[in-house]
């Protein structure tokens, strides 16, 4: 079964009401059999909807439904791309850890770093993503480190005649950082082939590829 199909047939449970399309749960809470069940759910021992803060149906069966796309095990959903952001990087932080990383940062990831994270004892350091032997600055052993550098290149030839489209398209990227390079690939790859709009319409016309090298830095 392609995962187009099993995304599509991946479906919250059905009421006794019958319903074709999935119900939408306009719910903060959940009822409960017995004490007992809501002592297992907290600690647990069962799976099952507390809080709509923790867990809704309709919340996973979206992230059933990525999961099933993207090929992985399981997920996690929030409400804005920021959100997802902040909770990659508080996940793995504490007070007193240190962060470096590349100086190109999107501008609220700069602002997490420079604003929030600090007032809970949790430094930085920026470098050139251009200049990977400077990316040692300031690490120290034992601290968690995120220091991922990244340049894009881009090669093209236009056809001689009118219009003069594009007929080849190579992306080249130049990444540095302790990255594994299966998952490289596969970001790469669904970054332009499903989230890049302007590489799909050029691929109308043009052969287009990628490639990428990793430069390892600790």
């Amino acid at each position: 079964m392609k995962k187009e199909t099993k995304s599509i047939r991946i479906q919250a449970k059905r009421s006794q009401h019958r319903e074709h399309s999935s119900s939408i749960y306009m719910t903060s809470g959940f009822v409960f059999d017995s004490a007992e069940q809501v002592r297992q759910l907290f600690a647990e021992e069962i799976q099952g909807n507390v809080y709509s803060r923790f867990s809704n149906p309709n919340t996973t069966e979206l992230i059933d439904k990525m999961a099933a796309l993207e090929n992985t095990q399981d997920g996690f959903a929030f409400a804005s791309g920021m959100a997802a952001v902040f909770a990659g990087m508080v996940a793995f932080l504490s007070s007193g850890d240190h962060i470096v990383a590349s100086r190109a940062l999107f501008g609220s990831s700069f602002q997490i770093l420079t604003n929030i994270l600090p007032r809970w004892g949790i430094i930085h350091t920026f470098v050139d993503a251009g200049e990977p032997e400077r990316q040692q600055v300031g690490i120290t052993p034992g601290l968690v480190r995120i220091s991922v550098g990244l340049e894009i290149e881009i090669d093209g030839a236009r056809r001689e005649k009118v219009p003069a489209v594009f007929e080849k398209i190579h992306v080249f990227y130049r990444l540095s950082g302790e990255l594994d390079e299966k998952k490289v690939d596969c970001a790469i790859s669904l970054a332009l082939q499903k989230y890049c709009s302007a590489y799909e319409m050029l691929s109308k016309t043009a052969k287009t590829d990628y490639s990428f090298e990793i430069e390892r830095t600790l």
